[in-house]
C-alpha cells in the first residue's frame, strides 16, 4: 500500500472528487491534503482512514508525523 494519500486514493481507484464527496470535503481540500498545503482535521482524517481502510498509525504518519 502506498504511503501518501494520493497513492492510497489511486490504489482504491478513486478520483479526488469521489474521495471528497465520500468524506464530506471539497475536491480542493483533497488536493491540498495530497500536496501537503493543509492537513485534514482529525475528524476528516478518521473519515478518510475509514473509507480507505487505513489504520490510525497510517493516517498519523500520512498527515501529522513530522518529516
Amino acid at each position: 500500500m502506498g504511503n501518501t494519500l494520493r497513492d492510497v486514493r489511486m490504489e482504491g481507484n478513486l478520483t479526488q472528487k469521489e474521495l471528497a464527496r465520500n468524506v464530506g470535503v471539497t475536491q480542493r481540500a483533497i488536493s491540498y491534503y495530497e500536496s501537503g498545503i493543509r492537513k485534514p482535521s482529525p475528524d476528516v482524517a478518521n473519515r478518510i482512514a475509514a473509507l480507505l481502510s487505513l489504520s490510525i498509525e497510517e493516517v498519523w504518519n500520512m498527515f501529522y508525523k513530522a518529516s
